[in-house]
């Protein structure tokens, strides 16, 4: 089998984590179609909610388009050390937010974005799953991987639900966590 018939993650560390040793490339086999590249990006707080709000929270007149390229560049810069990262609304001085716009102004614990029909990126917030993992009293290892399973059944197309939920728990099963 080549690489190019097999499903490719790259993972950028942007902190040093404990919840580490997750079979993150075999779990995204199982789950992504084969061809797909992923790109994970292990991040805390800061960077998710600046994600977050950057492409879930702008301004319709200044959000990004998957299309244009814009989303792929800043991520690009992202995995490149964040290096001349910006915001798409970073040239506004106020941006105004709609009520339910600023609901989204948080920091979330997993962010998944399609590039295109074989790739995408995900943002796994493990600072906000070993908080949320205290709070249930599981392991965070168990709920990264959760999450890091949730986000690529996203990139997959599923929408919230007992499909997706039994899907979680199938993969989960298949890699020894408890659920």
């Amino acid at each position: 089998m080549n690489n190019f018939s097999r499903t490719t993650t790259e993972i950028r560390y942007t902190l040093t984590c404990r919840a580490a040793r997750i079979p993150f490339e075999k779990i995204s086999q199982e789950i992504l179609p084969q061809r797909y590249v992923l790109s994970l990006v292990v991040c805390g707080d800061k960077l998710a909610r600046r994600i977050n709000r950057a492409y879930r929270v702008a301004p319709r007149s200044v959000a990004p388009r998957y299309q244009s390229g814009i989303l792929r560049s800043q991520f690009a810069l992202l995995r490149q050390g964040f290096a001349g990262f910006s915001s798409p609304s970073s040239s506004r001085k106020t941006p105004r937010y709609t009520a339910k716009e600023k609901k989204k102004d948080y920091s979330p614990n997993v962010l998944s974005f399609p590039l295109g029909e074989y790739e995408g990126e995900i943002f796994l917030n493990v600072r906000k799953a070993e908080r949320e993992a205290k709070a249930a009293g599981i392991s965070a290892r168990e709920r990264v991987a959760l999450l890091f399973i949730h986000g690529c059944l996203h990139l997959c197309g599923m929408k919230h639900g007992n499909m997706m939920e039994a899907e979680e728990r199938r993969v989960l099963k298949r890699f020894g966590f408890r659920m």
